[in-house]
């Protein structure tokens, strides 16, 4: 079941003993929740937040021929929009091919002048990207024969909105996920009661059994990304629709 805002805030409330009917703790709890939504983003690599996008003549922002810089595509989750914040760097390609990030040192070198959305250059088949503003840019602007031929897959990180209205959910998780807030609230919030950790053996008992860890010197989302089930993770590859298939380290091959 999902949980709101509301949900997650009063469950924090009452595990925790903080009156939240106080305007006060109830702005402190939301932040709380928003911190741990904020975690869950930058620190730690979950497998729900990852999703393959295309570029294609069907859908926005759509493959065209002559233009060589294209805005980050959203992606509909169960409804939502998500916005995509990163890209990985190996699976850039189309079915047959695939089209290496160029760094920017690499840029500087070779193509001066390339990172000017402007500079049209030639067109053809483009073989390099980089990223520019969440702008995808690539070395050569797609020939309209290209173009007709080709889709670009690849694999990228979405966004998680924080939360600002009480009927608010975390729809870029999903709901069998939403306990993982309650417990990184959760822990804020007896933190804030009690900054120097004096009180863990009275408060430990607050905690769901699989949160307990979290105050043990290691982030408990870090802890939860290691126990979750292998069988719900996405595949560490990616495999195109035609044979060709790139394989690559996800943990720091993103840009954006």
């Amino acid at each position: 079941m999902s949980m709101t805002r509301l949900n997650i805030r009063d469950e924090v409330a009452a595990r925790s003993r903080i009156v939240d009917a106080d305007i006060g703790e109830k702005t402190i709890l939301n932040n709380f929740i928003n911190r741990t939504l904020e975690e869950i983003q930058v620190f730690s690599k979950w497998w729900f937040l990852e999703h393959e996008f295309v570029l294609n003549t069907s859908q926005a922002p759509v493959l065209a021929a002559g233009t060589r810089e294209y805005a980050f595509p959203a992606l509909d989750i169960d409804g939502n929009t998500a916005d995509l914040s990163e890209i990985d760097r190996q699976s850039m390609h189309t079915k047959s091919e695939h089209m290496e990030y160029f760094w920017p040192d690499q840029q500087d070198r070779a193509y001066p002048g390339w990172m000017d959305p402007s500079n049209t250059g030639s067109t053809g088949s483009p073989k390099y990207w980089t990223t520019l503003r969440e702008q995808i840019l690539f070395d050569k602007a797609p020939s309209a024969a290209w173009v007709a031929a080709n889709t670009i897959y690849f694999r990228g990180k979405v966004n998680i909105e924080l939360m600002a209205n009480d009927t608010d959910i975390p729809s870029q998780i999903p709901e069998q996920w939403h306990w993982i807030v309650v417990e990184g609230a959760l822990w804020r919030a007896l933190h804030y009661q009690d900054p120097m950790g004096r009180a863990w053996e009275s408060q430990k008992s607050h905690f769901s059994a699989r949160g307990r860890r979290y105050v043990m010197g290691k982030s408990i989302l870090e802890q939860m990304v290691e126990q979750s089930s292998p069988v719900q993770k996405r595949p560490s590859k990616v495999s195109a629709p035609g044979p060709f298939k790139i394989t690559g380290r996800r943990s720091s091959n993103v840009g954006g």
